[in-house]
Parts: structure tokens; sequence; C-alpha cells
């Protein structure tokens, strides 16, 4: 896939979460409404002008529309079925154990094959989730399976 491609197919699917976002962040009661459904509708905005931009890329190049190779689409295929049985993990896994099996594993599916950059990468990732779900929301989430068992 082609990268102006790949970065309208992000910039469409980003600009739908957030339209969705827009839409149930307005649904909040109104004094906490206003801030997320702006930052909301900005992206959404600005995912729009993003896809238009590497449309026109596309254009200015002469190339087609759509170029999607097969490779890439067992790939977008892969990632899309791992996000599905992620959904589907955290209640049962817990969220934590959930992200620190299923990203190494689609990172894995989709060719990638380096263990330390996969361990570092997915400690990076789970270290962010942590801090910023709960050190800075303080928000509550499903217990770990290792948690249940040890309780």
């Amino acid at each position: 896939m082609r990268r102006a491609t790949l970065e309208m197919i992000v910039a469409l699917g980003l600009m739908c979460l957030c339209i969705a976002g827009t839409v149930e962040a307005a649904r909040f009661p109104q004094e906490f409404a206003y801030l997320p459904t702006a930052v909301f509708a900005a992206a959404s905005l600005l995912s729009l002008v993003w896809a238009g931009q590497s449309f026109a890329t596309r254009l200015r190049r002469g190339e087609g529309f759509l170029i999607v190779e097969p490779l890439e689409l067992r790939r977008l295929a892969l990632i899309a079925a791992g996000a599905l049985a992620l959904a589907v993990a955290i209640p049962t896994l817990g969220f934590f154990t959930s992200f620190a099996l299923l990203v190494p594993g689609i990172a894995w599916a989709t060719g990638y094959r380096r263990p330390r950059g996969l361990a570092v990468g997915t400690l990076i990732f789970i270290g962010v989730l942590y801090a910023v779900f709960v050190l800075i929301l303080n928000r509550p989430l499903p217990v770990e399976v290792w948690q249940a068992l040890l309780a």
C-alpha cells in the first residue's frame, strides 16, 4: 500500500472515530460537554484535511484513487481482527493483560519479528496506558485475570 493510500485510509478512519466521539461527547452534561465536543470536532476537521491532502497528492502524481496490495490488505485484516480480539479479551483477561498479549501478537502476525523491539514497545505502550488511565484519569479498569486468581 502506498503511503498516500495508507494516509487516506487512516485519516478517514480517524475522522469517523472523531465524529462518533463528537456525537458521544455532545451527550455529556452541558458543563462537561464543551471541551471534548470541541476537541473531537476539531480532530474530525483536521482528519478530513489530512485525507484531502493525501487524495490531492495521489492526483498530482497521476496515481489511481486507491491502490491496495494483497499483502497490505492481509495486514489490515489482521489488525482489525486483533482489535476485535482485544475488545473481547479485555473483560475476560483484564485491560493490561489483554494489551500485553495482543499488541505483540498483532505485531508478530503482521510481520514484525524482533523480540526485543516487541518487548520494549509493549512495555512502553502499557506504561503509557497505565499512566493515562490509572495515574492521570484515575479510572477503574476491569480486574486483571491474574488478580482475580490471586484474590
